[in-house]
């Protein structure tokens, strides 16, 4: 149906694009009848870059059958206007058959499917609707089946030059997204490896100073041992007077020998406590480690001056894709999950607290967001 086209139309257009439509629109029509937004007291007041976090509720409204229609005669009354070489070509076409359309448009770069699906809907003949719903049902499939490519701008170039509007942004903004989202994960995995290699040095620093221990503890057995010897060899003097002399060079011997022993154990006792430091910072650093965090924030960017916690990770999910994510269970690592109760639709809410629980958490505001976010 035509109401799905409109939709789709609607959601293509470029946050200036849909502005400069709205503001246009409220132009015809008295104080009453004009599209208001909760919150927003004119908005031909309101700047680009806010406008995200009131589009859907413009969508909304622009997708309520009275203001569809009147965006219809907008457009049409400036096609029967416009007396240019593109509207020409756009009348010839418009009688042919969809199918036809669908594949002279594969040849040519003169029109885009988005220009003709725009020009039949806006027409009064059920026939012609019924064309350019044709025709949306025919790029949808193309999208699933990925058939030859049809040039497809970013939007609908006919609503650029009524309201003398730039470009949609490149899509590439989401492919950057997607590899920022990659680098994280990877930069995750590498904090993983390095704590299981300090777990595993770690390891290896206890048995080092068991092994040290123990050769501590055997020192100073022979060491006794030793001592015990030379106060045997003391109480013998007095027989064993002609062994006096070699008895003597043995006890300097031994003697100079515990000094080496003590000397030895000392220098063990230092390098212990050394070792036990050591120990001790890479046990803070791996308790630091582990105590990592990851949030996730489905919006459509990060909010301005959110304050992220030290060793805590901020993922970003834009709406459109959230159900993709959660069927790859790639949610499953984050700690939290946050979402501002406004932007998000009540199925997709719906959708998050049943697969999650109580990891998800909505917020009414971008600062009730931020708060929490200084919280944590």
């Amino acid at each position: 149906m035509d109401r799905d086209v409109w939709k789709w139309l609607f959601s293509e257009m470029s946050d200036s694009n849909i502005l400069q439509l709205v503001n246009n629109l409220n132009k015809t029509l008295t104080a009453k009848s004009q599209i208001a937004i909760k919150g927003i007291s004119d908005l031909r007041n309101i700047r680009v870059e806010q406008l995200r976090l009131f589009r859907s509720r413009i969508e909304t409204e622009l997708n309520k059958p009275k203001n569809t229609l009147r965006v219809k005669n907008i457009l049409n009354k400036y096609h029967e206007q416009a007396d240019t070489e593109k509207n020409k070509i756009l009348r010839n076409i418009s009688i042919k058959e969809s199918d036809a359309i669908w594949e002279e448009l594969k040849e040519t770069t003169v029109l885009n499917v988005h220009d003709v699906i725009e020009y039949l809907v806006i027409q009064s003949d059920e026939e012609q609707i019924n064309k350019g719903v044709q025709l949306h049902n025919k790029l949808l499939a193309k999208a699933a089946k990925k058939e030859p490519s049809i040039t497809e701008p970013s939007s609908s170039d006919t609503i650029v030059e009524i309201f003398n509007v730039g470009a949609l942004p490149s899509p590439e903004k989401l492919a950057s997204l997607l590899v920022d989202f990659e680098q994280v994960k990877r930069e995750y995995k590498k904090l993983q490896d390095e704590k299981q290699q300090v777990i595993k040095s770690n390891k290896e620093l206890k048995k080092s100073i068991s092994q040290t221990e123990s050769q501590r503890n055997d020192l100073l057995k022979v060491c006794q041992k030793l001592e015990r010897e030379v106060e045997l060899r003391k109480t013998e003097i007095g027989d064993r007077d002609r062994k006096n002399k070699d008895l003597y060079e043995q006890l300097t011997e031994l003697q100079k020998a515990e000094g080496d022993l003590r000397k030895e154990y000392a220098d063990l006792q230092a390098r212990i406590k050394v070792i036990e430091e050591e120990n001790n910072a890479k046990d803070e650093q791996l308790r630091t480690i582990s105590q990592a965090k990851m949030f996730t924030i489905i919006d459509r960017t990060l909010p301005d001056g959110l304050d992220v916690p030290k060793f805590t990770k901020v993922n970003l999910i834009l709406p459109n894709d959230l159900e993709d994510i959660i069927q790859t269970n790639a949610l499953d690592q984050s700690d939290e999950i946050w979402f501002i109760k406004f932007r998000l639709s009540v199925p997709k809410q719906n959708l998050l607290h049943e697969k999650y629980g109580k990891k998800v958490t909505g917020f009414n505001t971008y600062n009730d967001l931020k708060n929490h976010c200084i919280s944590r």
